[in-house]
């Protein structure tokens, strides 16, 4: 441990406050303007508005307590602490429902609000340890977990400098990510701004192609070839990090294999959001590849559609409006079924606006495809300057403190 650092539970320095939910019965208990965070809210580092509002009578009519401005919350309860534990700083006074806890230091002025979030994220992977699941499935973080947390506690001002360093890499993440996001909106707007072109049924401009269906019987077949599943298959780009492999007969081999060109779109999803994604498949990978069954191969017609202009249209905010109206859910899976696809109807440009459309599309890939790995490379520096940050290894005797 570095000189004049010390290590303290993280209960010894806070309280845990429960959250609540006010009757949904009462009306005016929902006509307020004071932020109430849930789980899907803590998705930044620190959050100053909330999808859901209460009115501030809650707060005398009942036990929920307004929480002033720099409080911690993390999430204790919901399925997305099987892979993140969320912890966001609430920048403005506010209340939490039951799925959150509120960290509220018991000696105010003895740590650094930031310095604390930061070294509780720097501990995700063993936090995510110690989750429980009930026995219906649901996972939860137990108040005795968050207690034991050990944090390390540097001097003051040493807290405050540290906390200064990461923020600053962490703005300049954030930068890239808007760039990303911007990106994706200009592609949007130059879809829209396509006005030509008469609306054909999908099924008419393409060839559709299910994929091959796992099973025990497969390891007797005689080939074997790579395949790509839905987690291959993000939104107008493919993720190719992990490519499995799956034996299958000549015949299918014959039918089921990919072709620079083809158009992957998500048939089956626990995410109804996610039902209809689309990407193309260029040939990255040598040798023959196919796709699992929760995936259609589109094929288009090249006398009728590109398959860049295809593939934006289908992730194009129009395309999965109408996906969304074919869409239907069993047990708990969305899915969509392909004659069902090729009767949606789209805007189909003539060929040389596409071309012209295309070309746009590809000098903001290429300036998309530099601002993610730049990203990429903030990540590998932030998870470093973290890591070493908490475990005092990081000199930051010349890092101004913050006003």
């Amino acid at each position: 441990m570095k000189a004049g650092w010390t290590t303290v539970r993280l209960g010894d320095l806070v309280d845990f406050h429960s959250g609540g939910t006010p009757s949904k019965s009462v009306p005016r208990f929902w006509n307020g303007d004071v932020p109430w965070f849930s789980a899907k809210d803590l998705k930044r580092d620190r959050l100053t508005d909330s999808i859901d509002h209460i009115d501030r009578a809650v707060f005398d009519e009942t036990s929920l307590r307004l929480l002033p401005a720099g409080t911690i919350a993390v999430v204790v309860r919901g399925m997305i602490l099987a892979h993140t534990v969320p912890i966001s700083i609430l920048d403005v006074p506010a209340a939490i429902n039951q799925d959150l806890k509120a960290l509220l230091p018991k000696r105010p002025g003895e740590f650094d609000i930031a310095y604390l979030a930061g070294a509780l994220r720097a501990q995700q992977a063993k936090i995510l340890t110690d989750v429980s699941r009930a026995a219906h499935g649901t996972t939860k973080l137990e108040s005795r977990v968050l207690e034991n947390i050990e944090i390390p506690l540097p001097p003051l001002d040493e807290q405050r400098r540290i906390s200064a360093v990461l923020d600053k890499v962490d703005a300049i993440r954030a930068s890239r990510r808007l760039s990303i996001r911007m990106c994706d909106t200009i592609v949007d707007s130059l879809f829209e701004q396509m006005s030509e072109g008469q609306r054909l049924p999908i099924g008419e401009i393409v060839a559709l192609q299910g994929g091959l269906t796992l099973g025990p019987k497969r390891a007797e077949y005689p080939g074997e070839m790579a395949y790509l599943r839905v987690a291959n298959v993000m939104r107008g780009r493919l993720d190719l990090a992990e490519v499995k492999t799956v034996r299958v007969t000549e015949k299918e081999a014959s039918r089921a294999t990919l072709e620079s060109g083809d158009v992957l779109v998500v048939e089956g999803h626990g995410n109804a959001d996610e039902i209809g994604r689309a990407a193309l498949w260029s040939g990255e990978i040598s040798g023959d590849v196919s796709h699992q069954n929760h995936l259609f191969r589109l094929r288009p017609d090249a006398s009728r559609v590109l398959p860049k202009y295809l593939v934006n249209l289908l992730n194009s905010p129009d395309g999965r409006r109408q996906i969304r109206t074919i869409t239907t859910t069993t047990s708990g899976l969305n899915t969509i079924s392909g004659s069902r696809l090729k009767s949606i109807h789209v805007r189909v440009p003539p060929l040389n606006a596409q071309r012209q459309f295309a070309a746009q599309v590809t000098q903001i890939d290429m300036i998309r495809a530099t601002a993610e790995q730049h990203l990429s490379e903030l990540d590998s520096l932030f998870s470093s300057l973290q890591s070493r940050a908490f475990a005092g290894e990081l000199d930051t005797s010349k890092a101004p403190l913050p006003l």
